[in-house]
């Protein structure tokens, strides 16, 4: 059975001292002994003890030259090292435990005291190696999981800039196919001008204003998917203008195409709550959230549709305005598991399997997109009674410029 005790080299050139601390040492520990300085390096490198009991006054070599080559060798230097010694002077002390020594003992000693030392000096040892084994262990683990990560990040990297490069594609895709249908609808548009102008058959005529609603569907529909793909590329020209907000509410469509369908939109505006006549802001891009708003008002309903739509000041720094717009439906309503997801892309708040209401679902993130850009969000609650509350808040600013009416 292999002897698992500590191994300790006592180094002194008496051979009395060396008897005493076998007697008191041997049968708890493996003990080596060394008569010299030259000695005792040669067995420190052959067994690395756990702990050195040494001798300060030898021939040749003194315990203050062992002790310092002890420590000046990366492979030895953690093996602690004890004085034993007469010499009992302080500046003695000081000098061994300048040379790295941890503990100083005088002769003549108090065998338990010393037996007591060594065995804390051998547990410190113990636990200090236990301690740099497990930050070894844990330095290597986590090296391990830090190249882990560095691969995840990599591969998530990469991953990022295909789908990045796929939705560049996509977009440039959309925007092609909806440049190239401009051109036939162009002409169906200019083909329907002119069948209006010639005098028609009621039949006729129906089946032209039919062409005449589908071609205005078609054309929202490429309009919408120019300017989602806009957002998702970042090509979107944003402006800052002066403008009329009573003016702004005023020139939101009544009039949608669905399904075929002119939609006449019953939509009311409530009078202004501390909002300035005129501020400074990006029109077009509130102008477009309030289209696709109204849009969803007039399509989602099953009735009449009916709507309201007021704005107000939500809050004021300095000459900065943050105002907040909201529109109040009496449509199907949305889901509350679809209040947040709704406003992602190719998302719709029917989301049965066989929906009612068509579309592509990509107004509202056109939406959500144009309102961050403006420094505001955009969500949806319950409207008491049915329906939806559509909210969201834009940053503007305060302008001293006038505009005109249609501004």
């Amino acid at each position: 059975m292999a002897d698992k005790r500590h191994r300790i080299l006592i180094v002194d050139d008496e051979q009395l001292n060396l008897d005493i601390l076998v007697h008191l040492l041997g049968e708890d520990y493996k003990l080596a002994v060394a008569t010299s300085g030259e000695r005792a390096l040669e067995l420190a490198r052959k067994l690395v003890p756990d702990l050195v009991l040494l001798d300060v006054s030898m021939p040749n070599m003194d315990g203050y030259a062992v002790c310092a080559t002890l420590k000046a060798d990366p492979a030895l230097r953690a093996i602690p090292v004890i004085f034993v010694t007469t010499r009992e002077q302080p500046v003695d002390e000081q000098r061994g435990l300048e040379a790295g020594a941890i503990d100083y003992i005088t002769k003549p000693f108090s065998p338990s005291v010393l037996c007591m030392r060594v065995r804390n000096h051998v547990a410190l040892k113990q636990y200090q190696e236990r301690l740099e084994a497990l930050v070894d262990e844990r330095t290597e683990a986590l090296a391990r999981r830090t190249e882990q990560l560095e691969h995840a990040n990599a591969a998530l990297v990469r991953a990022k800039e295909a789908a990045e490069e796929a939705s560049r594609a996509k977009s440039a895709f959309l925007r092609n196919v909806s440049h190239e249908l401009r051109t036939p609808l162009s002409g169906i548009v200019g083909g329907v001008s002119l069948l209006r102008a010639e005098p028609l058959s009621p039949t006729a005529a129906e089946v032209v204003s039919f062409v005449q609603l589908s071609a205005d569907a078609l054309e929202a529909t490429i309009v919408d998917i120019l300017s989602f793909t806009g957002s998702v590329d970042g090509t979107v020209v944003h402006v800052e203008e002066p403008f009329s907000v009573r003016a702004l509410l005023a020139g939101v469509p009544r009039t949608f195409v669905h399904k075929g369908k002119r939609l006449e939109l019953a939509l009311s505006c409530a009078p202004l709550d501390g909002v300035p006549a005129v501020v400074s802001g990006d029109r077009p891009a509130l102008a477009e959230v309030l289209r696709h708003l109204a849009g969803n008002a007039a399509k989602f309903s099953e009735r009449a549709p009916t709507a309201s739509l007021r704005a107000d000041l939500a809050e004021r720094e300095g000459d900065v305005l943050w105002l907040r717009f909201t529109l109040e439906d009496r449509g199907v309503g949305v889901p509350e598991h679809l209040r947040e997801r709704v406003f992602e892309p190719f998302v719709q708040a029917d989301d049965s399997d066989m929906r009612r209401f068509d579309g592509l679902g990509i107004g509202l993130a056109i939406c959500k997109y144009l309102v961050g850009h403006m420094g505001g969000r955009i969500w949806v609650e319950p409207r008491d009674g049915g329906g939806s509350r559509f909210c969201f808040t834009a940053r503007c600013r305060v302008s001293g410029e006038k505009v005109g009416p249609a501004g």
